[in-house]
């Protein structure tokens, strides 16, 4: 039985009484995009999700889930849902089950690089998914389907969380995902090993951390991703900074992020991806921000180097 089928079966099966709140946020932006090719405006709305949320008592434990669906804008088609992210388990003293379908464990690391909820800037470019996919290379992006455990937190500090992916077809390799999350007032790490997850027979390993300084924040990243199918590897490095300071009286974080991608692949020339992007958020009340952004992709041959610029808003409720 497919989880998402899963999914639903359980929650029919919560209390009418059930603790339940609706969440969500309306965010559009516009943005010019200009290459060698030329240059075409663009308007989104993928980043706009509206979701519910609750929980209930069973017995000692509680129950929860959680159903995010977001809009995906076509061009032909106009509006369509998208199921972003849904969950459903129990919570104890002794931890957390749930059967969910979105970011894995390791993926669960990637709002290192954010700013907001969800940023404009693509983390494809960053994470050289459009290269890496291509080699049946995993780079911590895309939903998966699967079961999780996350313990107690240890000492007030260590988070250990384990996911089995099932596979999607039969005769498919079980997927697993592992993430060791530490953090203090001051730093945050986190390792994360995944196998099978978003790409058959490919492994992953991620390690990232940041340190936090009167609001100031610094973090650096290094992800290696293999595959047993192709026996091509990438590698990651990524830096990011988040500057918080004031902007007409108004709260405002500046978010500016770094990487480097290489692409190496039997038979073929080594590939080099560099990206960076500066993402601005400007909070004009605790539920509306004005946001900008900036973002530069360009591989290794300078007639695919792409820019991105755009402005927006988004309000949550």
């Amino acid at each position: 039985m497919k989880p998402l089928v899963m999914l639903y079966l359980l929650l029919l099966t919560l209390p009418a009484q059930a603790k339940t709140s609706l969440y969500g946020q309306a965010n559009g932006y516009g943005q010019l995009a200009a290459s060698d090719a030329g240059s075409s405006v663009q308007l989104e709305t993928h980043l706009s999700e509206f979701g519910f949320r609750g929980n209930t008592p069973v017995a000692a434990n509680s129950a929860f889930f959680d159903l995010a669906v977001g809009l995906v804008t076509y061009a032909q088609d106009g509006c369509c849902p998208q199921l972003v992210r849904s969950e459903v388990g129990l919570r104890s003293d002794q931890g957390a089950l749930t059967l969910f379908y979105g970011d894995s464990p390791l993926a669960r690391s990637n709002k290192f690089f954010t700013l907001m909820h969800r940023d404009p800037d693509a983390l494809t470019g960053a994470l050289g998914y459009s290269q890496a996919s291509s080699d049946n290379l995993a780079v911590g992006l895309g939903s998966v389907d699967g079961l999780s455990y996350r313990a107690p937190v240890i000492a007030d500090r260590l988070q250990l969380e384990w996911a089995v992916i099932p596979a999607e077809r039969l005769g498919g390799e079980t997927g697993l995902s592992f993430a060791a999350d530490y953090a203090d007032a001051r730093r945050r790490l986190s390792l994360a090993l995944e196998l099978n997850g978003t790409h058959q027979n490919s492994q992953l390993m991620r390690l990232i951390g940041d340190w936090v300084s009167k609001g100031l924040t610094v973090g650096a990243g290094l992800q290696l991703s293999t595959s047993s199918v192709s026996d091509a590897r990438a590698l990651t490095l990524i830096s990011f900074t988040r500057i918080p300071f004031r902007l007409a009286s108004n709260p405002s974080t500046l978010r500016w992020l770094v990487s480097a991608n290489r692409l190496i692949s039997p038979g073929s020339a080594d590939q080099e991806q560099y990206y960076t992007s500066l993402v601005q958020e400007l909070n004009l009340t605790d539920k509306v921000s004005a946001f900008g952004f900036v973002e530069l992709d360009w591989p290794d041959r300078a007639a695919e180097r792409v820019a991105y610029a755009g402005v927006g808003l988004n309000i949550e409720f």
